[in-house]
């Protein structure tokens, strides 16, 4: 195959396009617009609840896109980010969160696993305890297998159509190129995400 000048920008073009939109998806997550605002309303009755939203943001704002952090990061500050919307939610929020594997010396760009995790607590339907938001992490030595479902909104025509979806797909694409692999499935029932990384 012959590659002019032209097809070289359009290939550099395209990998600025996926940096930015990269940054954008981390910045997106580092600053839950949509959690903030459920949770304004109880800060002043429950003071305790700004200090946990403060010490997460300050723990989030200090992780670099481009820098790794440890799956022991990642899996503290996607139990601590749950809660908050639980609280934030009240009672109309259930979820199930199950980790395995060794979490010893893995490495991952910070927040990569919550693309998935962000638009189901978002956009999903969570408030049937049957039918809770399942969060699945299953580790290895060479992968990170990450499952989030949840209850179809009916009110939307494909929970996945969606800007924020979009921009982390590209983060993906960035970060870890021809290392991951994701796959969205949705019936009259659930929606769900599955990622697997090869993080060795």
């Amino acid at each position: 195959m012959f590659w002019s000048k032209k097809n070289g920008n359009k290939s550099q073009e395209f990998q600025e396009i996926l940096k930015l939109r990269s940054e954008l998806s981390f910045k997106g997550i580092q600053f839950d617009k949509a959690l903030f605002q459920l949770l304004t309303p109880l800060f002043e009755e429950n003071p305790l609840l700004f200090k946990d939203w403060k010490d997460l943001q300050n723990k989030v704002l200090q992780a670099v896109e481009e820098k790794t952090w440890t799956i022991q990061d990642e899996i503290e500050f996607i139990e601590s980010y749950v809660n908050l919307w639980k609280i934030a939610k009240s009672d109309e929020l259930h979820t199930q969160l199950t980790i395995k594997g060794n979490q010893q010396d893995i490495q991952i760009f910070p927040l990569i696993t919550f693309g998935a995790i962000q638009n189901a607590l978002q956009l999903g339907y969570n408030s049937m305890r049957e039918h809770p938001l399942k969060i699945r992490i299953q580790l290895s030595q060479s992968t990170l297998q990450l499952e989030v479902s949840n209850r179809v909104n009916h009110y939307l025509q494909n929970q996945a159509d969606n800007m924020q979806f979009e921009y982390w797909k590209n983060r993906l694409e960035y970060r870890y190129p021809e290392k991951h692999q994701l796959f969205v499935n949705s019936n009259s029932n659930i929606f769900k995400s599955t990622l697997i990384l090869q993080i060795a």
